[in-house]
């Protein structure tokens, strides 16, 4: 699904792609430049988002933060923080750091 908008009480919760798989939900922000206040926002979201999707309650939610050319400073953090990072590869965008996931699971 993209952009993907939803009341939740007085206010509205976006996100510009959600992908719903068996047991993960991959929740997408995309940004022209990646900032670290972009991990603690993607965090927050994380953390209300089985009260804003009841329905994805059982689902584990996983962050995806999306930009072309991402410093490798924030991609650093994003992994302790346990948010994914796609940023170009050689022609296509790509993960950037695979071993977020295992802190993700946590």
């Amino acid at each position: 699904m993209i952009r993907i908008v939803r009341r939740f009480g007085a206010e509205t919760r976006e996100y510009d792609a959600m992908v719903v798989c068996d047991d993960v939900v991959l929740i997408n922000e995309t940004k022209s430049r990646l900032l670290e206040t972009h991990i603690v926002s993607m965090l927050g979201k994380l953390e209300e988002f089985a009260e804003v999707y009841p329905e994805y309650a059982g689902k584990r939610a996983v962050g995806v933060l999306a930009s072309l050319y991402p410093d490798d400073s924030v991609v650093r953090r994003a992994t302790r923080k346990g948010v994914l990072v796609m940023g170009m590869g050689d022609e296509t965008m790509q993960v950037l750091n695979r071993e977020a996931i295992a802190v993700a699971a946590r």
